[in-house]
């Protein structure tokens, strides 16, 4: 279409020499113009594309760091001396799991259970606190399948980073035995903070080496 119309051009211009140059001249225009026009229709085409939209990755989930003062059990030197100022709440002695984190762990078979089990040497530090009125806060870990549901266990740590996940000590975790059975139902991770009477367990394998006997919460 584009050829005829440049021929008729030619035509009509020279109207009386009908020879090949100006076909050939109409082919040169015709070449122009559909060039022309294809580089025009290619460039529309282009810009009316929608480019696809940018995809955002999901935020990283957000997971408490680890106390890593708690690791390793080598925070205090031997010739620790505990001077800290412990506050006194309702006849009970408030502490941290700093405190408790002065232990030490000797490895021992256990024929019943075919493994190596770390049995824990609590410091001088630790000790003084056996069988005393004590409170402390952690998070919670509902151990519900036990059938006993008088017993949790507390962690220094949010599950995430706690010692059930290969993050922590045995040290930073403590069996709560709670004196009556609790109304509302907790979920993993609470914070709570509970009193009681703080026994160290080096012997039975059925318990973690802190006990809080007689465990209630503290109300907020």
């Amino acid at each position: 279409m584009i050829f005829i119309i440049s021929l008729f051009l030619f035509r009509q211009y020279q109207p009386h020499h009908y020879n090949m140059k100006y076909y050939l001249y109409a082919f040169i225009l015709f070449l122009f113009i559909g060039f022309g026009l294809f580089f025009c229709v290619d460039k529309f085409i282009q810009e009316s594309v929608i480019a696809p939209p940018v995809l955002t990755p999901p935020a990283p989930e957000k997971v408490e760091p680890i106390d890593t003062a708690l690791l390793l059990n080598n925070t205090f030197s031997d010739d620790y001396i505990d001077t800290i100022q412990y506050k006194m709440v309702n006849g009970y002695t408030e502490i941290s799991w700093k405190t408790l984190s002065k232990v030490k762990f000797h490895e021992k078979y256990v024929d019943s259970l075919e493994m190596p089990v770390p049995f824990p040497i609590f410091h001088s530090t630790v000790e003084k606190w056996a069988g005393k009125p004590i409170q402390i806060s952690g998070y919670v870990i509902p151990i519900e399948e036990t059938g006993d549901e008088s017993l949790l266990v507390l962690s220094a740590n949010s599950f995430a980073n706690c010692f059930f996940c290969g993050n922590a000590g045995p040290e930073t975790i403590m069996d709560i035995k709670l004196k009556t059975k609790l109304s509302e139902r907790i979920k993993q991770d609470d914070r709570m903070t509970f009193r009681g009477k703080l026994k160290l367990n080096a012997t039975d394998l059925y318990y973690l080496n802190y006990i809080l006997e007689d465990a209630e919460v503290v109300e907020k």
